[in-house]
């Protein structure tokens, strides 16, 4: 890309482009591990970049919106630099002009409710805090696919006007083809969910989260009690006879601890 960038003449437009990308991801690189969390890979494409990390034990859904935040954060930053810059004469006004609208529609494009994107991720960690953590992996697939088309349709609407839009069509694959992978996965997922929701049981209780009850009849199946569970709520399993009558009461640990070590190799259908 930068070699066909020096043949049409517009190399200085590409690395601004990719060093405000760089920025933006090493603004969800310094987040991450703030919270302690553990950066394996920083993805640079075509159009944007992703930063991999992996929450550290006890992360909640506010961590992941502030690292989620934090990219969109450095666009802003940039912004007032390149208004104080030309408000001081280090830059002229085109120059600032142009830095400033590369980092608003980086911010913004990022901030689409759609995964990967920060916006997604931010999406699907609200939804966390409000709903049970099964729909909310379902729900942040669905916001990218149903993204990744409405992306599509409008390039396609736009034809007869405005030509070609194939960057919008190479982003709406590439978010169509990311969400319907992460769907195919979903199970695996939310698998990952459990383990290390069970790894930090002790942790979390430290944390003092408010207590859900959930009831359930025997006989009951535990893959439907966990898709009950919510991320910022600790969970008690009033377990019912057939008159109605509570026979037990069963913490989330003492469930997942029973069905981990029944299920130490997962198949892909483990939790349908």
């Amino acid at each position: 890309m930068m070699a066909v960038s020096v043949l049409i003449g517009h190399f200085v437009e590409l690395i601004v482009l990719f060093g405000v990308v760089v920025v933006h991801e090493l603004g969800h690189v310094a987040a991450a591990r703030w919270f302690g969390w553990r950066v394996t890979e920083v993805r640079l494409l075509p159009f944007g970049g992703v930063a991999v990390a992996e929450p550290a034990d006890g992360a909640g859904s506010g961590q992941e919106m502030a690292v989620a935040l934090a990219g969109p954060l450095q666009n802003a930053a940039m912004i007032g630099l390149a208004f104080f810059f030309r408000r001081i004469g280090w830059w002229t006004d085109d120059w600032a002009d142009y830095f400033i609208q590369v980092n608003t529609v980086i911010g913004l494009f990022n901030l689409l409710p759609a995964e990967p994107l920060d916006g997604g991720r931010i999406l699907s960690a609200w939804i966390s805090r409000r709903a049970a953590m099964w729909p909310a992996i379902v729900a942040g697939n669905w916001f990218g696919l149903a993204a990744a088309a409405g992306m599509a349709l409008y390039a396609l609407l736009r034809l007869p006007s405005a030509g070609l839009l194939a960057n919008l069509l190479v982003i709406a694959g590439f978010l169509a083809a990311h969400n319907g992978y992460e769907w195919k996965n979903r199970h695996y997922r939310f698998l990952r969910f459990l383990i290390r929701r069970q790894r930090e049981g002790g942790m979390l209780l430290e944390r003092h989260p408010p207590t859900r009850i959930i009831i359930a009849r025997e006989p009951y199946r535990r893959s439907e009690l966990f898709k009950r569970f919510m991320r910022e709520r600790y969970q008690l399993v009033a377990v019912l006879d057939d008159r109605g009558k509570v026979t037990r009461v069963l913490s989330e640990r003492e469930l997942l601890e029973d069905f981990l070590q029944t299920h130490g190799a997962a198949a892909s259908n483990m939790l349908e």
